[in-house]
């Protein structure tokens, strides 16, 4: 039998991952917190990581950056978005976009070049979208087709 697990979080401490529609850690299938004789669903495993992400979080940190969901670090002004103090998940999307789109990637500290796929190839070769371009601006992200928090998923 084939061990299809699919990896959801994993770390030295911890590791949660989906087998044969079930939610799994190291300890084994998790069970609804609701009803025990049922298995974890999809909405429940969501908040089950939302609250071991928030107690993780409200904790005293040195040093550390954490990335915020769309929109907490984003100001804005009478002009729209203060992109000096913050971007939202699809200015990053375009971004990245524009960054891998000629298939090189410069460093900026040491110049190195090495070559990468650009998103649209990645997207297509995951099976996530055969397009993530906006109709009428070909290499720009359109934000209803593309979502770069979903992207690592499916």
């Amino acid at each position: 039998m084939t061990d299809n697990r699919e990896y959801l979080y994993l770390s030295g401490n911890d590791e949660y991952y989906k087998m044969n529609k079930q939610f799994h850690n190291r300890d084994g299938v998790l069970h609804s917190e609701i009803d025990t004789t049922k298995d974890m669903g999809d909405t429940e495993f969501s908040n089950y990581l939302k609250n071991k992400v928030s107690g993780f979080l409200n904790q005293s940190f040195e040093n550390i950056v954490i990335l915020v969901g769309a929109g907490g670090s984003v100001v804005t002004n009478s002009n729209g978005i203060d992109t000096r103090f913050g971007k939202t998940v699809a200015m990053l999307a375009q971004e990245v976009n524009d960054s891998l789109k000629t298939g090189r990637y410069e460093f900026k500290k040491d110049k190195n070049q090495v070559n990468v796929f650009a998103l649209d190839e990645m997207a297509q070769e995951i099976g996530y979208s055969n397009d993530i371009y906006s109709d009428n601006k070909p290499n720009e992200i359109d934000k209803d087709k593309f979502n770069l928090e979903n992207f690592y998923q499916d």
